[in-house]
């Protein structure tokens, strides 16, 4: 498994207070509409109808999107609402649509007797909504911040949280087993868990000078404390993560940044958001174009994984990016 780095600022601290960005109204993360795949020929698409780019491979389309064929432009289209998958043919455009799609100019799409099984199936694992929230000014907060709710395994048996200063050791406790952490200059505290069963409660306490300094802040919904847990992913719930990262290799090329996009989705349906997060940024990194319509996608990882300042960057760096 490939270290994961994460390039992050230390959180301000005043008297144990923390500027936290202040988060505004839940937004929902744009999902794609359809994907394409089996494409041959000259097959460009575009975002905006300004710049085209050439598909050499298969991709997920957005609400919008249009596709283009030259002379010896084919693929086939499958889209998420309906289900159902098309041929596209030589000298055409067609626009992705919400429910749909439509013939710009050129040659109607033809109807397939038979979907796309796979297709139709990592399509419908975009059916479940995610959210992000806009960041407007920094508030003073109290507590430390950490995943609510995590599922760890074998491949992935880590927590991680932002460090709060170099002059704080912490003592993380996952169930009744406690992992003491000294102080350190990273900005993200990883602590690898041994295995467990089931589902266990997390506390996390911070030490300076010897003295309790800081703890979780309390979460309180209706009336009712939140508590934090992490989960242990099961001998069969690995099989079919397995099994369906699998399905995922198979539909798309080695080279396919694409597969990383779907794999991190699947990741996020499972709760495990490290990995998730991991994958989410790679395909950010290979496919800087891709980051109006992926960013979110992580944001709402990064909004599970509790994390304020690296959220706020991000944040920042996709508004930038939506004003390109």
């Amino acid at each position: 498994m490939k270290k994961l780095i994460l390039f992050v600022s230390v959180l301000c601290l005043a008297g144990g207070l923390f500027l936290e960005p202040a988060l505004a109204a839940s937004k929902k993360v744009a999902a794609p509409y359809a994907v394409i795949y089996k494409v041959k020929g000259k097959v460009t698409y575009t975002k905006k109808g300004k710049k085209w780019k050439k598909l050499r491979r298969n991709k997920f389309l957005f609400a919008k999107y249009q596709i283009k064929t030259g002379a010896d432009g084919v693929g086939t289209l499958t889209h998420r609402v309906t289900g159902k998958s098309f041929a596209l043919k030589p000298n055409s455009l067609i626009q992705v649509t919400k429910n749909g799609f439509k013939l710009v100019e050129g040659t109607q799409l033809v109807a397939l007797a038979n979907t796309n099984p796979l297709a139709d199936k990592l399509l419908k694992r975009f059916k479940k909504s995610q959210s992000y929230t806009t960041v407007r000014r920094g508030l003073e907060k109290s507590g430390m911040s950490i995943v609510k709710d995590i599922v760890v395994s074998d491949g992935f048996p880590y927590i991680v949280w932002e460090n709060y200063g170099e002059k704080y050791s912490y003592t993380l406790t996952v169930g009744d087993v406690p992992y003491n952490i000294a102080p350190t200059e990273d900005k993200i505290v990883k602590v690898k868990l041994a295995p467990f069963s089931g589902k266990q409660e997390l506390a996390l306490t911070a030490f300076a000078g010897g003295e309790k300094k800081l703890e979780l802040e309390k979460v309180n919904k209706r009336g009712r404390d939140i508590k934090y847990h992490a989960r242990y992913l099961s001998a069969e719930q690995t099989q079919e993560l397995q099994t369906a990262i699998k399905d995922i290799k198979g539909f798309f090329d080695p080279e396919d940044p694409s597969m990383e996009f779907m794999i991190g989705r699947v990741y996020v349906d499972n709760e495990m958001w490290i990995p998730a997060m991991e994958y989410y940024k790679r395909f950010l990194q290979d496919n800087p174009d891709e980051q109006t319509d992926v960013m979110p996608h992580l944001l709402s990882v990064y909004r599970k994984l509790a994390f304020r300042t690296l959220y706020k960057d991000a944040y920042n760096e996709y508004k930038a990016a939506l004003k390109k």
